[in-house]
């Protein structure tokens, strides 16, 4: 039977034809080997034929029935992804409960599966995969239809987020408006687009899986593929750009950026002092609408914050905010353009633009966040931080507008009180009034006039001085008030009546000044606001007139005391100059003047003697007439003219070198001349009281006092003509004496103290005594004049400082025995040290062994006394409140201190050094002076160098806790050693610039100078032994603080041998005493530095006398050995 021709295997292959033709071939098979015979080759062949067939029969329906179920599936996703169109074409519905961004994010995550799945169906029709080929096709299937679901819901968000939109999101719409359709058609026409694509690229891939190799058929899935891929990409793209409120934020974002633009240009403007004053309102009114708007930008934070997670809501919100703004720059610009002060104004521009560009913020962050909080947070906290700073700098702005109205609000006040009866009483005498209103008024006078300078110059500063003028006023109306209440019980109420008229008519004049002053800060470039301004002036000038007319001619004894108080700060004044030249040693007697220092000394005695007499006037003058104590005034500063010229000429007539008489002398005549206006002063206070008045009693004492003075003087003059340094110090120590006697009366005295002192005040004026006990023990045993002079002057200043200190310090105790207990602690401690200075003074007049042993038990007393101080200061009040006790030393202040003492020496090194080769020419063989004062000056830039890295040291511990400041701890007793450390290296430091400087005069030699550098080396290392028990020695500050002592020693060692080198031959000169108080530490060491080495000299010679009788002795034994 001959073989049939295989028939070509169609694309779509029924499932029945298949069956049938496979039953046909199967029965042709059965036949064929029933009839087959081995024997025939014919029938052999026909069997082998059928047989393959048959198996050509079974692949077939094989095929057929895999090529059917993939085609199915095809079908099934296609008519799935035409589903899907009918979401599309009704988009009027809410398809599933997805927010808008989810939306997008689902469309996001689909489209990537799609784009995967359409790849894996190009791949596995080509390989005949039907299993993976039908997975694909079905994940593609369901992500399209998930796409364009979400693009349809996406859609109907964006219709419901319009004002005129569906209405409740899930409920049908009615009624759509056609800007709703116009509005979904860039996410729905994409859509469309899917559909299409999608079902068409599905029926592509179907003819891949008869003809996998067919060309045109791959070309046409990439096509379609591509177009597939892009419409999933406008998609995505359709839905951001389409969401709902951010329309609404990309205009607010335009508004709030027009007014940043607008705010710009006005700080720009302010900047340049071109601002305009808008006229739109006041201040207040301008004020508070800024603060409303402000307040609602507040509230409209809040509002977006809560409705970030909404697109829809958060749109309206950042709609709503936005519209805030343009009214709040309005107002801000008008309210800023009535600031008078620029800075003011730029604050209050720069802080509304900061609230601007923070809502900008805001906003994109709001939009693009996708409901994320973090970013809304932070930006909306900056915001908020932005409006309350605006606010705030509002408040500053407004108060400096309103200042205005609260200076002319506060002068008109003071004057109506003038009238008042309720502000009618009497808190001082009539005379004082008019003295303070004297003073008051031409405070006034000053500050007008200083105003209208001000105006063209620098108008901001106008404003202080309008407060100046205000204050000033107000003081004025006060006095003029108790001038008036007190007139009514004297004969001086016709002053009285013409002080109230002419001072309320200087408070009308004084009130248009402000206001024109106000003007001109307004309107700076404005000639007719300055004109007025100094019309207003020019009234206020002549109102001032008006009222220091009846005080001047109301008492001429106030204004004859006024006057003599003030020519006695001149004389004092002018004294200080001198005292100034004296102690730069450049005091000398005028060339013309050939007059002796004994001839200038009784002149002074005669004016001194006419001096007292005149004080002894005062007293009587204040309890007789005014005219009385006009006189008396006026002669007493025409003696103290006099007594201070003729102190000048004798001490400029003493030997330049007796610079201690110089300065002993003027220091005296000062003292006098102070004395005489406290004693002016208490007399123009007690004018118009009783004999009997505490005011009396005080000027008797004041009387006393300049007796005192004047006394001392006369004492200092016998002392500077003597010639025995013994008899020229116990004139010093007489001197001294009185004056405690003086603070003895005002410790006593019932008025309350003249300043304010803590107990830690009080230890450290005890301490002051102590030193000054030291002083004294070594005046006495010495006997020295250096050494006298340093001890009266640091013992009075340090009884005066505890007797003060006492006072004031007790003032605050919390009971009657402790007060009192404080009070004669003082009392005691003071007449302790008299009593040793007293011993000194006759140890200066009397040597003897026996006085001198008193010394010791003298000087114990004296700590005794200062102890039980100390004790008493701890019970004035309880401490336990305090942050700081009492026995605790602020270390770190000290070391500032130190280091302030420490810089300004090596800045007077430096000017010295200046000085010096400014004075001398190049080729003065005294130059060699300089290569000291240079190593002097390196040796002073290494010891601010070690005090700075001490300071360093110090505060790295208290840093780390190594460091207690608990009182009775250890630490408070190591604090005192390394202060104690620390100042010595400040005293040392001053005295090697004391030595330079008495080096390069000619008043000292070299060796001085080298013994302060090693007093500055010692010093040095003692300050950093004392850290050493502190600080950490492996820290780096602490290696630093080594290094810089190091330094220290090597600079001085440097200064030693440059000294050596240079040593410069000079004449002996006698010892000179500056006689001041300042320096009184620095004279210690120096006095020791030279008793060190006058001992070292004894005990040398000492040692060689001994040395040369021991072998004498020994010569002679040897002799007569020798002899016998």
């Amino acid at each position: 039977m001959p073989k049939p021709k295989p028939k070509p295997k169609p694309e779509f292959v029924p499932d029945d034809f298949s069956e049938d033709e496979l039953r046909e071939v199967s029965d042709r098979l059965l036949s064929a080997f029933n009839v087959y015979h081995e024997d025939s080759p014919f029938q052999t062949l026909e069997l082998f034929s059928t047989a393959l067939d048959v198996f050509v029969a079974v692949n077939d329906v094989v095929h057929v029935r895999t090529v059917n179920a993939a085609h199915q599936e095809c079908d099934m996703a296609i008519r799935k992804i035409k589903a899907a169109r009918q979401i599309i074409d009704t988009p009027n519905r809410s398809v599933s409960q997805a927010q808008y961004h989810q939306c997008l994010q689902t469309v996001k995550e689909q489209s990537e599966i799609l784009q995967e799945a359409v790849g894996d169906i190009a791949i596995h029709s080509v390989e005949k995969s039907t299993g993976s080929f039908t997975v694909a096709v079905m994940t593609s299937a369901r992500a399209v239809h998930r796409i364009v679901e979400h693009a349809a819901q996406a859609a109907c968000l964006v219709v419901a987020a319009m004002p005129a939109g569906f209405g409740k999101r899930g409920a049908r719409a009615q009624n759509p408006l056609q800007q709703g359709r116009e509005a979904q058609q860039p996410l729905l026409v994409p859509a469309r687009q899917l559909l299409s694509s999608s079902s068409s690229l599905i029926a592509t891939v179907i003819s891949l899986l008869s003809n996998s190799q067919d060309s045109r058929t791959l070309l046409l899935l990439n096509k379609h593929s591509i177009a597939l891929f892009e419409a999933t990409t406008s998609i995505g793209q359709a839905i951001e750009a389409n969401s709902p409120g951010k329309r609404e934020c990309n205009q607010a974002i335009t508004i709030v950026k027009e007014t940043v633009t607008k705010i710009e240009r006005t700080h720009l403007s302010a900047a340049n002092r071109q601002l305009p004053v808008c006229d739109s309102g006041t201040f207040p009114d301008l004020y508070g609408k800024v603060e409303d708007n402000v307040r609602a930008v507040s509230d409209g934070i809040d509002a977006l914050i809560v409705t970030a997670r909404s697109p829809v809501q958060a749109g309206r919100c950042a709609s709503a905010l936005a519209s805030y703004f343009p009214p709040l720059v309005e107002s801000s610009i008008a309210a800023t353009s009535k600031v008078p002060n620029v800075d003011q104004q730029l604050a209050v521009l720069q802080r509304t633009k900061g609230l601007a560009e923070s809502i900008v913020h805001l906003i994109v962050e709001t939009r693009e966040s996708c409901g994320s909080d973090y970013e809304i947070i932070t930006a909306s906290d900056a915001a908020r931080a932005e409006a309350e700073g605006l606010l705030s700098a509002l408040d500053n702005a407004r108060l400096t507008a309103e200042t205005v109205q609260n200076l002319t609000d506060s002068i008109e006040q003071a004057a109506d009180k003038i009238d008042d009866p309720r502000y009618g009483d009497v808190e001082r005498t009539f005379m004082e009034c008019q003295e303070g209103m004297l003073r008051t008024v031409q405070v006034v006078a000053h500050k007008a006039q200083e105003i209208v300078t001000k105006s063209g110059t620098n108008p901001r500063d106008c404003e202080f001085l309008c407060v100046d003028v205000t204050e000033a006023y107000t003081q004025l109306a006060d006095l003029c008030r108790m001038a008036q209440a007190t007139a009514d019980h004297s004969d001086d109420d016709d002053v009285a009546i013409h002080l109230k008229g002419a001072v309320q008519d200087l408070g009308n004049s004084l009130v248009r000044l402000v206001r024109a002053t106000n003007d001109v800060q307004l309107h700076p470039s404005s000639s007719s606001a300055k004109q007025s301004l100094v019309h207003e002036a020019q009234l206020v000038s002549n109102r001032v007139a008006l009222v220091l007319y009846p005080l001047q001619t109301g008492s001429r004894a106030i204004q004859a005391c006024a006057d003599t108080v003030f020519a006695v700060e001149g004389i004092t004044g002018d004294l200080d100059t001198t005292i100034m030249f004296a102690t730069s040693g450049t005091l000398e007697a005028d060339v013309d003047d050939d007059s002796s220092f004994y001839e200038h000394r009784e002149a002074t005695l005669r004016a001194s003697k006419s001096l007292i007499e005149q004080t002894k006037k005062f007293v009587v003058a204040v309890t007789a007439s005014p005219d009385q104590l006009t006189d008396c005034a006026q002669s007493s500063a025409e003696l103290m003219t006099i007594l201070a010229a003729h102190v000048k000429k004798g001490a400029a007539a003493l030997s330049g070198f007796n610079r201690d008489g110089q300065l002993r002398l003027l220091n005296a005549v000062k003292d006098v001349a102070s004395s005489l206006g406290v004693l002016v002063t208490a007399a123009k206070n007690a004018t118009g009281h009783s004999i009997d008045d505490p005011a009396t009693d005080s000027l008797r004492s004041c009387a006393k006092a300049m007796v005192t003075n004047v006394s001392a003087l006369l004492q200092t003059l016998k002392s500077v003509g003597e010639v025995g340094d013994g008899a020229r110090g116990a004139r010093i120590l007489e001197s001294t004496i009185d004056a405690i006697n003086q603070h003895f009366v005002i410790l006593d005295d019932s008025r309350p103290p003249t300043r304010d002192a803590t107990p830690e005040d009080l230890v450290r004026a005890a301490r002051d005594v102590a030193l000054a006990v030291t002083k004294a023990v070594a005046a006495g045993n010495s006997s020295h004049l250096e050494d006298v002079t340093l001890a009266a002057e640091l013992g009075k200043t340090a009884i005066s400082e505890l007797l003060i200190t006492c006072k004031a310090a007790a003032a605050h105790a919390q009971s009657a025995e402790a007060r009192l207990g404080c009070l004669s602690s003082g009392k005691e401690c003071a007449l302790a040290f008299k009593a040793l200075l007293e011993l000194v003074h006759t140890i200066l007049l009397k040597p003897s062994r026996e006085n001198r042993l008193k010394l010791t038990p003298y000087s114990q007393d004296v700590a005794t006394c200062s102890s039980a101080v100390v004790q008493f200061a701890s019970q004035i009040k309880d401490l336990s409140a305090s942050c700081s006790p009492i026995l605790t030393v602020d270390t770190e202040e000290e070391l500032l201190n130190v280091r302030s003492s420490v810089d300004s020496t090596v800045e007077a090194l430096s000017d010295l050094r200046a000085q010096i080769n400014g004075e001398r020419e190049s080729d003065d063989p005294q130059r060699l002076d300089d290569h000291l004062l240079r190593t002097a000056r390196a040796l002073g830039a290494s010891v601010s160098t070690l005090i700075n890295t001490a300071t360093a040291v110090h505060q790295e511990l208290v840093v780390e806790g190594k460091i207690q400041t608990e009182a009775g701890s250890p630490d408070s007793q190591w604090a005192e050693g390394m202060i104690s450390a620390a100042r010595m290296v400040a005293i040392t430091s001053q005295l090697l610039c004391s030595s330079a400087t008495e080096v390069m005069n000619g008043i000292a030699t070299q060796d001085k100078l080298v013994a302060a550098a090693k007093a500055v080396a010692s010093s040095a290392v003692q300050l950093l032994i004392a850290y050493q028990a502190k600080a950490d020695l492996s820290s780096p500050t602490f290696q630093r603080l080594q290094a810089a002592e190091q330094a220290v020693t090597k600079s001085s060692d440097s200064l030693v041998n440059t000294s050596s080198s240079t040593k410069v031959a000079r004449p002996e000169l006698p010892a000179v005493n500056d006689g001041t108080t300042e320096g009184s530490m620095v004279r210690e060491i120096t006095l020791e530095l030279e008793l060190q080495e006058v001992a070292q000299d004894e005990r040398r010679d000492v040692t060689d006398a001994e040395e040369r009788t021991s072998l004498v002795r020994g010569s002679r034994q040897e002799h007569f050995s020798t002899s016998s």
